[in-house]
């Protein structure tokens, strides 16, 4: 049993009465950011990000990963590590991954390549055909190189035993990504897949399709959007918004314009978000 001064100790002790929690990572995502104090997310934490096909969450879980400025791992259940390293190298470049495809980029694609070279993260894992076990071994296994924050991209991609029950075992997954949060002291993210009645507009709480226990038990939760009338050919308007958050407000979101694997957000574009305005092209 402790009092509410006990409890006020171990905070202190553990530095969350801190201005500006050191151990805290950012997103990555300026508007988000700014809403949670500019600390970001806390160890021992799970949250998620969840988007319906076609809003661009994996490529957002990069982008997070490559922009942050922290400790970054990414467990991808979906890509393989040469397609991981194509949708970084474009990213880094602000370039469209058809280029680099075409091999037309010379000069400039070496530039960015030698200095993602150089980083030491984010780190990643590329198990293929996963099972639960699998996968939160490849997540202890970033957490003890070092990592921070830890993306499993996506729950929908563990292999569940033929017969199993898909909510039970999604469920056990999560109960494992919890206790590897606070055994390895850092925050996980998972990626989810949306109901299909979310696949148009933006989501809400309630949409993730994995489990109805997944929205109850996230400490934070950003869910990410493509509204159907900002698509123009091949370049998007992806929002992503705070949904939930244990630590603050919520609401805040983020815009970005996509063409290709590029993402830019409403701050950098210059040209405010209208998609027609937006082209490789143009400086940015």
């Amino acid at each position: 049993m402790q009092t509410l001064g006990d409890l006020i100790h171990e905070a202190m002790g553990s530095g969350l009465l801190q201005p500006n929690p050191p151990q805290w990572m950012r997103l990555g995502l300026p508007e988000i950011d700014r809403a949670m104090g500019g600390a970001g997310i806390q160890p021992g934490t799970v949250g998620i990000l969840g988007g319906g096909t076609g809003s661009c969450k994996s490529t957002l879980a990069m982008h997070m990963a490559l922009t942050s400025g922290d400790q970054w791992g990414v467990v991808s259940l979906e890509d393989n590590a040469a397609q991981l390293g194509l949708r970084a190298v474009a990213m880094a470049a602000r370039i469209d991954s058809r280029r680099l495809l075409r091999g037309t980029m010379g000069l400039e694609l070496d530039s960015s390549v030698s200095e993602l070279l150089e980083r030491q993260f984010p780190l990643f894992e590329c198990p293929v055909d996963a099972t639960q076990e699998e996968a939160l071994v490849c997540c202890r296994r970033l957490a003890q190189a070092g990592c921070k924050v830890i993306i499993l991209d996506y729950l929908t991609k563990v292999r569940s035993d033929p017969g199993a029950d898909r909510r039970s075992d999604i469920q056990r997954l999560w109960a494992g990504l919890q206790r590897c949060a606070v055994d390895e002291q850092v925050a996980v993210i998972a990626v989810t897949q949306l109901n299909r009645s979310s696949q148009r507009g933006e989501p809400s709480l309630q949409s993730p399709s994995e489990s109805s226990s997944i929205e109850v038990e996230a400490r934070f939760a950003l869910m990410a959007w493509t509204a159907p009338d900002e698509i123009r050919q091949d370049t998007q308007v992806i929002s992503v918004k705070l949904a939930k958050n244990i630590w603050g407000g919520v609401g805040a979101t983020d815009r970005f314009v996509r063409s290709g694997a590029n993402l830019v957000h409403e701050s950098e574009c210059g040209y405010g978000l209208s998609p027609k305005e937006f082209s490789d092209d143009r400086p940015r």
